[in-house]
Parts: structure tokens; sequence; C-alpha cells
């Protein structure tokens, strides 16, 4: 059995933000923090900050929700969905010009490309593709 470690976060963040929490913490890796910081600049996360907890570092991730008119309702996530597209068993790429958008438009996703760890837009934009590794809508 293989262990996946984007999986891993995408769960936690999705567990904790359908939990209605307000930060949760994640072991700490180059890819996770640059996954992070792409949600956060796609506007799907309140931050991004960096904590060390004796030798190991973690990825502090502040989530974000929607504003409240009801404050007894409980608090609606920017983050409706969180997928890992490409698996370790089914690896998926596209090109610059097949990138399309999940759930009919309204998310994007998040690709790793011979420019770095882009978003669909961007990816789109520099006129690259390659392995896609997130939809989040």
């Amino acid at each position: 059995m293989q262990h996946d470690p984007i999986a891993d976060m995408l769960t936690i963040v999705r567990n904790a933000a359908l939990a209605g929490k307000r930060s949760v913490r994640v072991p700490y890796s180059r890819l996770k923090h640059t996954i992070a910081q792409k949600l956060f600049q796609a506007g799907y996360l309140a931050g991004v900050d960096l904590a060390e907890r004796g030798a190991k570092k973690e990825i502090v991730v502040l989530l974000k929700y929607e504003k409240r008119r009801d404050p007894y309702a409980r608090p609606k996530s920017a983050i409706h969905g969180l997928e890992r597209v490409s698996k370790t068993s089914r690896r998926v790429y596209s090109g610059a010009r097949a990138i399309g958008k999940p759930r009919r438009g309204i998310g994007t996703y998040l690709l790793t490309t011979p420019k770095g760890v882009l978003l669909a837009e961007e990816a789109r934009r520099e006129g690259v593709g390659g392995e896609v590794l997130v939809a989040v809508w």
C-alpha cells in the first residue's frame, strides 16, 4: 500500500472545513506548502503560515468562510469541494489547450508544470501543461 501525503493534506483541510474549524495544521513539505499558497491566491483560504514544533515544521492553514446572515447558522466554507485528481495509481496529464474547469466552470485545477505549481488559468496564460494535481470548487 502506498502513502499519498498530498491526498492526506486535502482530506485534513476538507474535514476541517466541514467541521467549521478556523485553522488546521498539516505536516510540512515544499509541494504541500506551494499548493496551500496557490489555494490562498485563488481565494479559497484565508491564510497560510509556517510553524515549527521542535524540529518539525508544519503548515498552518487558515480556512475561509462566507459571511453569515444568521448568527446561529453553520458557517459555509469557501471550499465546497477539494479532490485529488492525479493519484499514484492513475496519473492525469493535460496540455495547455486542454485544461478544463471542474464542476461546470465553478472551480479550478492546480497543475505541476515545468514552471512550477500553477493554477489552471495561469497555466493557460503561460501556455504550459502538466500533471493535474488538485480540483477545487
